[in-house]
């Protein structure tokens, strides 16, 4: 995760008590209508590409 070590320092130190029920719906509704749009016939690869793109961008280590 890009800037892990200021991100961490915003979480609280006890996981007990993270919102994790905000965590998920945030994280739901974000994936479920870029999901919805890949069954979608001839946008659906593209639009699959971007996505994944931008999740791994979000969220992954940069190389």
């Amino acid at each position: 995760m890009i800037d892990w070590e200021e991100k961490r320092k915003s979480l609280p130190k006890d996981i007990n008590e993270f919102d994790w029920r905000n965590f998920q719906q945030e994280y739901r509704d974000y994936i479920d209508l870029a999901k919805m749009a890949q069954l979608v016939p001839v946008i659906g690869a593209p639009v699959g590409v971007l996505v994944n793109h931008r999740l791994l961008k979000n969220w992954a280590l940069p190389l």
